[in-house]
């Protein structure tokens, strides 16, 4: 179509009027990228373009107007508007943002230009006026220009071109050129509109070179990726992906990762297509048919034609989710079974901090397991236990192994409690020490029963992550044929060759074999099983430890599905946090034994039959079963008859699900013993169904038979108490009476509503002794130490009519929760101090009477010996010169006379002997035994000899004695044993033995020996058991023997029956063990 040039510049005002109204222009550009091409979506946001890729041009701007000249030049606007004006046309065709060349047609001459064609080429208007259109390129394109734009504006077509223009510095700059051919005021002219596209193409090559990295990123990655389209088919997917599951052309995602023909039903991955989720991102582990299971990461986006597409990326989590089940099974069995022991058990780190609990544990401290846990002693206890604790978990640590000791812990409750702690280091994997387990047994009441009458471990670490495999492809000669990206980065990162493509595996294995590596040969020969089709699989675990770390590996060579050559595909995977799992498992179970071995608990596991499962070693000490007989037991046979049906009921209860508190019951001992036992019993449920039940029982029959005792004891010590004549008063740590017997009531006149809570002192104490008392109480709280304490005393009291009155108190200190209080036992003594006063006078008259009569016996026995000598005389000078002079009678009368004389004079010198015992030569002195024996035996050698006897003695002591008594003493026993004796040669034997403050002594003979009736007899004065034709004697040798032992301070008694001898013992004290 021809138009002319008034025309044209019409239509040209025309467009700058529509592209101020809006009107759309729309161009395509099929070569450059999204946002490169003049007039799309990028340019239209960059230079006020809107989204439609429209230019709307803001009305009355030099930039709009350029713009929709620019346009304008491009596609002529259509006949819609006519505005007649010169100026509007210059002004968009100045101000364009494109260059614009007009050129002859005919000539090819440059015949308009405007501002940005002379900033594209470098060069002034008047320089490229009058040019030719083909030197704007370089020379050795422009024939080639020529003809393309020739026919492009020949055959009209729309479609831009990409050309270079030579810029006037020598610089080529690459432009789009979009020729048209127009006809003004009758000639033809070729209109250039040209855009650089210099900084497009560097963004296009720049992005194309990321496309290249991407592509590199996603072959290399551990994780297999794929993208879906609203199908869910599998578009694209990585080496990793076509590796685990195949060609993925044309499959499905749920066919591939869930084994499933359809989606479902709960996968949320279709959510992912819909226009409000953008930003979402679903996770979601799946099984594929397999049984493998993968962790999978979803997520939507729009790629370059708007389409919605959804990335899915995951790793192979398999091993690490049976790991991982495994272990927490394990964990939740230990944490089952730590909660089901009734006794708090603790556990600690290597640095004292707790790091968990049992709930008996969060019931005696009054806290939580996390309020608990990263605490020290010190922030849970009172100082003076936090230290105690403190320094035992310190000794313990220091010194691993196991630790027992009592103490005390403070329940919030009800106070502080008397325990016993076990406690047991743990090791970490490598032998350092880990920290402590600690188990508290309660002894409160058994301490308590001893004071009345006798009272009373894992860790398991989770393992979490794994490693992409390590692959290769060998074929039947063992040579490596291809290495994926995972193996040569591990090869690279452990100083092996970062390609290891020809090289031969068996080589490999064959030469670390000859290095000592025997799994090396195992290796090589497993391979060479599965390439002559001897296995299908072949499996083996082996470590590959690094400088740093020990490591393991698993190696898995299969066939390789398809090869015709007798290839196998061998994959390397990283399991050392499997292996240290397991070992960490392996530890826990150790540890788990040996804590249920070592329990001092009977610990049983039932299954649902009754039959027994497990039992520990105290189970089977305390019983007296093998493990071997236990498990073929039943949990009744070892009931006690009595308890049977009970323990069956309970057994019913547990598995139905039902919570018992407490059982107690009694236990029969494969010896019959009757064990009395308490503890807890659960059940442990699978899906809803119980599977066995764990008890702990304690065995209580040594507390049963001591509260059986103190029950008896208590009853006992009731019935005492309120029947005893004593007061009996307890007072606590404040000094307020707590206890008050109804002798109490009786001496002092208050009851005992009365008298509790009442202070003591002031109670009973006259008031000019409160202070003092109140002082020394004020020490005994602290200490539990006083003057009085443990003694016994006369003080004042008063009663409640405020009379005073003598008593006798004795005073014992006993230990409570918050100090010490004391018991006391009160006597009134007012009758007693009476007596005693009434004994001393008679005391005193006794001893003034007995002194009169020793005084009168030794006169009187000293007076009579002289006329008693005279009878004596003058009898025996009748008898001698008499004798046979008189009658027979007569001289038997003067022998009676005679022999009745000599009787009592030998009996008055035995009886003046008596009275001077003690009176005479009774100072003491140190006396050597061993020259008294010598000299007793000397002086007793007339008798010795004519009897035949024999006097012997053993090594004998120096002792503090009187010598003259000691000596009369022994001699008297000696003499006796001789005189009594009727074996022809008769013995006797002096020895003595220390013992406690005092030697005893003893004279053994063999003589006639004493009935027992008379032993204590014998020592009374005149007492004798024989008549004189018998035995000669006065009856008082014993009686001076007792005296003398008495005035020692000593004790004198005999042993012997008749006919069996007899032996004599004494004592004197032994003054310088005394000393």
């Amino acid at each position: 179509m021809s138009v002319n040039a008034r025309d044209f510049k019409f239509q040209m005002a025309a467009a700058c009027a529509n592209a101020a109204c809006g009107t759309i222009l729309e161009m395509e550009n099929a070569k450059l990228p999204r946002g490169v091409a003049m007039g799309t979506e990028s340019e239209g946001k960059d230079n006020g373009i809107d989204q439609s890729g429209a230019g709307r041009v803001e009305a009355g701007t030099p930039e709009g107007n350029g713009r929709a000249a620019g346009a304008a030049a491009v596609i002529p606007a259509p006949e819609r508007a006519h505005a007649d004006t010169e100026q509007g046309f210059s002004l968009a065709f100045e101000n364009a943002l494109d260059a614009i060349f007009w050129a002859d047609a005919a000539t090819g001459t440059i015949v308009r230009v405007n501002r940005a064609a002379e900033e594209l080429v470098g060069r002034p208007r008047s320089e490229l006026l009058g040019m030719s259109q083909m030197d704007l390129h370089p020379a050795d394109k422009r024939e080639l220009y020529r003809a393309m734009f020739e026919q492009h504006a020949r055959h009209r077509i729309p479609e831009p071109k990409e050309a270079v223009v030579a810029h006037a510095s020598g610089r080529e700059i690459p432009a789009l050129i979009s020729p048209s051919l127009t006809r003004i005021n009758g000639r033809d002219i070729i209109q250039g509109v040209f855009r650089n596209i210099e900084d497009a193409i560097k963004a296009r090559q720049a992005l194309e070179a990321e496309r290249r990295k991407f592509s590199a990123l996603l072959e290399s990655t551990p994780a297999f990726i794929c993208s879906l389209d609203q199908s869910l088919t599998v578009r694209y997917a990585n080496s990793v992906f076509t590796k685990q599951f195949g060609t993925p052309a044309n499959r499905k995602c749920h066919d591939i990762l869930c084994g499933r023909p359809a989606p479902c039903p709960h996968c949320p991955i279709e959510r992912l297509f819909d226009k409000d989720s953008d930003g979402e991102e679903i996770t979601r582990e799946c099984a594929d048919a397999r049984g493998r299971i993968h962790k999978v990461y979803m997520k939507a986006y729009t790629d370059e034609t708007g389409a919605r597409q959804a990335l899915v990326t995951g790793f192979d989590i398999t091993e690490l989710k049976f790991a991982k089940m495994e272990l927490e099974a394990k964990n939740t069995l230990l944490n089952t079974l730590l909660d089901t022991i009734p006794a708090p058990v603790f556990f600690k780190d290597a640095s004292g901090r707790y790091l968990g609990c049992n709930k008996a544990f969060e019931e005696h401290a009054g806290t939580t397991r996390e309020q608990l846990t990263g605490k020290t002693v010190f922030d849970l206890w009172p100082p003076e236990l936090a230290e105690i604790y403190h320094e035992a978990d310190t000794s313990l640590l220091r010194e691993p192994g196991r630790q027992s000791y009592e103490g005390q812990m403070d329940n919030p409750r009800t106070g502080l409690r008397d325990v016993i702690f076990h406690k047991a280091t743990f090791n970490n994997p490598d032998g350092s020490v880990g920290g402590l387990l600690g188990i508290t047994v309660d002894i409160t009441e058994r301490k308590a029963m001893e004071r009345r009458i006798a009272q009373q471990e894992r860790f398991v670490s989770s393992i979490l992550g794994s490693l992409p495999s390590n692959i290769c492809i060998v074929d039947g000669q063992g040579a490596i044929r291809y290495t994926n990206a995972a193996w040569d980065r591990f090869s690279g990162e452990n100083g092996g060759r970062e390609d290891y493509k020809d090289w031969n595996y068996f080589q490999i294995c064959e030469a670390a074999a000859r290095r000592g590596d025997a799994l090396a040969h195992d290796a090589a020969h497993g391979i060479r099983l599965v390439l002559d089709g001897k296995l299908d699989e072949f499996r083996l675990e082996y470590p590959c430890n690094s400088p740093e770390q020990p490591r393991w590996f698993s190696m898995i060579a299969r066939p390789l599905d398809g090869s015709d050559s007798g290839r196998v595909v061998i994959a390397h995977n990283d399991i050392t946090e499997r292996k240290l799992a397991e070992e960490a498992m392996a530890q826990s179970e150790n540890r788990l034994k040996d804590f249920m071995n070592n329990a001092k608990d009977l610990i049983q596991m039932v299954n649902c039959e009754g039959q027994f499962l497990f039992v520990n070693n105290e189970w089977t000490r305390t019983l007296g079963y093998s493990e071997e007989e236990a498990l073929s037991m039943r949990f009744l046979d070892i009931v006690h008859p009595d308890r049977r049906s009970h323990c069956q009921d309970v057994f019913m209860e547990v598995i139905s699900g039902k919570n018992i508190p407490l059982v107690e019951t009694v236990f029969v001992a494969k010896d019959g013993r009757a064990i009395a036992v308490e503890g807890t019993v659960n059940c442990r449920f699978v899906n809803g169904a119980p599977v066995s039940t764990r008890a702990i029982f304690r065995d209580v029959t040594e507390r049963k038979l001591m509260e059986d005792a103190l029950r008896l004891s208590e009853g006992r010590l009731r019935t005492i108490t309120e029947t005893a004549q004593d007061a009996i008063i307890m007072i606590d740590e404040k000094g307020n009476i707590s206890f008050w017997n109804p002798a109490a009531a009786r001496m002092f006149g208050y009851s005992q509503e009365e008298a509790t809570g009442q202070n003591l002192h002031r109670l009973l104490a006259p008031a000019e002794f409160h202070e003092a008392h109140g002082k020394a109480f004020a020490s005994f709280q602290k200490t539990g130490e006083g003057a009085a304490v443990g003694k016994t005393l006369e003080l004042a009291a008063m009663n409640k009519n405020g009379d005073r009155f003598p008593i006798e108190l004795s005073l014992a200190a006993r230990r409570l929760p918050r100090g010490w209080g004391a018991v006391g036992i009160i006597r009134d003594i007012t009758e007693r101090n009476k007596a005693r006063e009434q004994l001393r006078q008679a005391m005193d008259d006794l001893e003034r009477s007995n002194k009169e009569l020793e005084e009168f016996a030794y006169v009187a026995s000293h007076d009579l010996k002289e006329p008693l000598r005279m009878v004596v005389s003058y009898m025996q000078l009748l008898e001698r010169r008499y004798k046979g002079q008189l009658d027979e009678k007569a001289d038997k009368f003067i022998g009676y006379a005679v022999d009745g004389a000599m009787r009592m004079q030998k009996l008055i010198s035995a009886l003046l002997d008596y009275s001077r015992v003690g009176r005479v030569n009774g100072d003491f002195e140190t006396v050597d035994c061993n020259a008294l024996i010598e000299r007793i035996a000397s002086d007793l050698g007339e008798a010795v000899k004519e009897k035949n006897a024999r006097i012997t003695y053993s090594e004998l002591p120096e002792v503090q004695a009187a010598p003259a008594l000691l000596g009369q003493l022994l001699q008297n026993l000696v003499a006796n044993g001789l005189k009594y004796c009727t074996d022809p040669a008769p013995h006797v034997h002096v020895s003595a033995e220390r013992g406690h403050g005092e030697w005893v002594f003893s004279v053994r003979d063999n003589g006639i020996g004493i009935p027992p009736e008379h032993h204590e007899r014998i020592f009374k004065i005149f007492q004798r058991l024989h008549t004189r034709d018998e035995f000669q004697g006065t009856g008082i040798g014993l009686s001076v023997c007792k005296k003398a032992v008495e005035y020692h301070h000593g004790r004198i008694w005999v042993e012997s029956d008749h006919g069996l001898g007899s032996t004599f013992f004494f004592t004197i004290p032994d003054r310088e063990a005394g000393s």
